[in-house]
């Protein structure tokens, strides 16, 4: 079993990375087989991202179990869609980087809507200017009029 610490220093070897911050610990182990690699991913940790509601930054916390087969074999085979966490190498490597498996793990642990978290009574923890605003709008618009040339369709909703 390995330990390592992600932090910012490893995300700068990425262009156009998403994650610029982050502290993250991954424990990776090895299985080692008579003609493949069984490799188990670990991730536990956080990252630098901005709130999709208020557009502060904040720390989000992130996991992720991956596992992946690495096989040695002379011919690279036709994947199909079961094989995705399969990756075929030459029996004459002697090395296997797996800087850019921990880099897409990583970002395949950041979940797709980003916010800050909810306190104890159900409430976002976003800025109190940027909620206040959001509530103004959304109260804006549900005081909005019926429109009279509507009132006819809207009763066949009913």
């Amino acid at each position: 079993m390995f330990n390592y610490s992600i932090g910012q220093d490893f995300f700068e070897d990425f262009k156009h990375s998403p994650i610029s911050r982050a502290a993250i610990r991954v424990k990776f182990t090895l299985d080692k087989k008579t003609d493949f690699f069984y490799f188990n991913f670990d991730i536990v940790g956080s990252v630098e991202t901005e709130c999709d509601r208020c557009l502060e930054l904040f720390d989000l916390p992130v996991e992720g179990k991956y596992k992946v087969i690495v096989k040695y074999t002379e011919t690279q085979p036709q994947t199909t869609q079961e094989e995705h966490d399969l990756i075929f190498i030459s029996p004459h490597d002697t090395h296997f980087d797996i800087r850019q498996l921990l880099y897409e793990y990583i970002n395949l642990s950041v979940p797709i809507q980003r916010t800050h978290p909810i306190d104890k009574d159900g409430n976002y923890t976003c800025s109190n200017d940027v909620v206040n605003i959001l509530n103004r709008h959304q109260q804006s618009k549900t005081e909005k009029k019926s429109d009279p040339r509507w009132d006819a369709l809207n009763k066949l909703k009913k």
